[in-house]
Order: structure tokens, then sequence, then C-alpha cells
């Protein structure tokens, strides 16, 4: 059984720093509102309802993001996947699936909550569900192995060349076991052997 923890892409850091923003602009408009001698106090009330709506809807969005992270896990198993979010879980088998996508396009219409644009949609029967592994090719490897009947397919994004668009890196990477001895410790002598004091008759033979 494989476990797949969600990844963090520049999604979840839009939403923080937009809702960081509004916050402040907040804070500015209340600041100069109250040392501005023509702003009408109707002007006032309607650009501070506008300014805190906003804020509470970014506020839901960070929320809803907070939750992705906590809930958010894709439990691979020998028979079945197990997707679980902040909206649910499925529960898909892997002789349903047919068609696997690599994918690192921003789209939101797969009926699941990542915060990485780097997914792997999986499409089975009528419908399909996006997910965004942290480590996404031992996913897509995993699932090769387990789908040999599922079509896979890419669609990526590409620079003026034509060129396949390097993934992000995902924001805590994967440790991997090293079999590496460490290093003996060797003790260094502070003084250096050129500057050691020989006195006349102990010489090493």
């Amino acid at each position: 059984m494989e476990i797949y923890k969600p990844n963090i892409g520049w999604i979840f850091w839009a939403i923080l720093i937009l809702v960081f923003v509004i916050v402040l602009v907040i804070v500015i408009f209340r600041i100069v509102a109250m040392e501005s001698v023509n702003m009408t106090l109707e002007t006032y009330r309607a650009v501070t309802a506008m300014l805190v709506v906003v804020a509470a809807i970014l506020l839901v969005i960070m929320v809803l993001s907070m939750l992705a992270l906590l809930r958010t896990m894709y439990t691979l198993d020998d028979n079945e996947m197990n997707l679980s979010g902040i909206f649910g879980q499925r529960n898909i088998q892997y002789s349903a699936v047919t068609k696997i996508i690599d994918s690192n396009k921003f789209v939101i219409d797969e009926n699941m909550f990542v915060l990485s644009n780097e997914r792997i949609v999986i499409v089975y029967g009528d419908k399909k569900v996006s997910t965004a592994p942290r480590d996404k090719q031992d996913m897509l490897a995993f699932l090769k192995t387990k789908c040999p009947n599922a079509g896979f397919e890419e669609n990526l994004a590409v620079d003026k060349s034509g060129n396949r668009v390097q993934e992000r890196k995902p924001l805590i990477a994967a440790k991997e076991p090293s079999d590496k001895k460490p290093a003996e410790r060797k003790e260094k002598d502070p003084m250096g052997s050129k500057f050691k004091l020989k006195l006349p008759g102990f010489e090493k033979k």
C-alpha cells in the first residue's frame, strides 16, 4: 500500500498573498479615510463593505486550502485507490480507470480541491478527478503498474520553443534513504605540522 500527501503549489501561496494584500488595503483605507475631509460617510461605508466582502471570500478559500492540506490523502492499495479530500472521499477500482493524464496546467474542472497545478487526472467511467501528490512521478509509475488497460496522456504546458515546462519542485521534498556511510572524522592538528617545534636530539630516526 502506498500513501501520498498533497503537494503545495503556487495556488496556495497566491491565495495567501491576496488575503494579506486585501487586509493591508483595508487598514490603509481606514487610516486615509479618518484623515480625509472630502470623503463622505456613504462612500466610506460602500468601499469598506466591498473590501470586507472580498476579504471574506478569500479567507473562506484560505480556510479550505488549510483543510485540504490536513485532510487530503491518496491511498493506493493492491485493488483500489482511496482519494480523500475536504469534500469527502472516493474509492476507485483500478479496473474502472480508462485514462490517466499527466498535467501541469491550471484548470478547476476536475471536482477535487487541489493546491498545485502539477496534477494527475484520473478518468473512470464518465467521471474524472484530479490529484496533486507530492511525489507525482512515483504515483504515476505506481498507477501504470496497477492500471495496464488505462491510456496515459500528457497535457503539459510548453514554453515558446515548444519544450516542456519544468515541473515546480514541491515545498517539502521527500527524503531519500542514503546508503553512504558517514565520513570518518579526522582529528586535525590546530597548529599544523609545519609549526611543530623540533628540539635537537629528539628527531625520529
